[in-house]
């Protein structure tokens, strides 16, 4: 019998390099950087600043990294008894949740954005919505769909890397928001107001992306920034 490929012993130390370093949740950054020039607009008009997208990055609370799967189609009569998957095409999540800390020095920025960015698309800004006679025509998909990443990195963040250092970052197609979950105010305890987005994508890549030098000097300053990557 073939030896199976087991190794019977592994150092410690082995397994601490290999294993005890694992990727933490918490150190990642969306970027939300390319509405469409009539969202935009829209946006600092209803705002009444310019819009802040590192902002919009800082505050971001919480995200997913986004799945996928192989469609197939079963094969029932090529072999008795045996029934085969063929796969067919992949099948992409069509929606993600993002989790915004709201600012209110900011006039509120993580809210409005998103309340024009839906007005827009539906056509809010042509006509009052507390009209009588209020109706609404959406907008054409290339006017309102944009781009959007979600990076994900290590606390060290680049800190004494190489320029063939790596990071995680995904690349989203045609995203635009589909809902805004109700936020509740309360004369209780007072908490942090937080908004919650659907957002719609088409499909996403990973892009190869790798730091441009190192991020951060020794002493936690940032010096550097990230190259464009390629899609792989």
């Amino acid at each position: 019998m073939a030896n199976l490929p087991i190794n019977p012993a592994v150092s410690m130390s082995t397994l601490r390099s290999r294993i005890l370093n694992p990727s933490l949740t918490s150190y990642y950054s969306v970027i939300i950087n390319g509405l469409k020039d009539g969202v935009k607009k829209l946006v600092e008009d209803d705002l009444g600043l310019p819009y802040d997208s590192e902002l919009m990055e800082l505050t971001c609370m919480e995200a997913s990294l986004p799945g996928s799967r192989v469609a197939t189609i079963d094969i029932n009569s090529d072999y008795l008894g045996v029934m085969q998957k063929n796969a067919y095409r992949r099948i992409y999540d069509d929606t993600m949740d993002l989790t915004f800390l709201v600012t209110k020095d900011s006039n509120y920025q993580q809210i409005r954005v998103f309340e024009s960015w839906i007005k827009y698309i539906t056509g809010g800004d042509v006509d009052n919505p507390m009209n009588n006679d209020y109706v609404t025509r959406t907008r054409y998909p290339d006017d309102y769909k944009t781009t959007m990443q979600i990076a994900k990195f290590e606390k060290d963040a680049g800190y004494k890397e190489t320029k063939t250092s790596q990071i995680l970052v995904y690349e989203f197609k045609e995203v635009f928001p589909l809902s805004i979950n109700s936020m509740p105010v309360t004369y209780d305890a007072p908490d942090t107001l937080k908004v919650s987005v659907g957002l719609s994508y088409s499909r996403y890549s990973i892009k190869k992306q790798q730091y441009s030098n190192t991020l951060f000097d020794g002493n936690g300053n940032f010096e550097g920034q990230l190259l464009k990557g390629s899609t792989k």
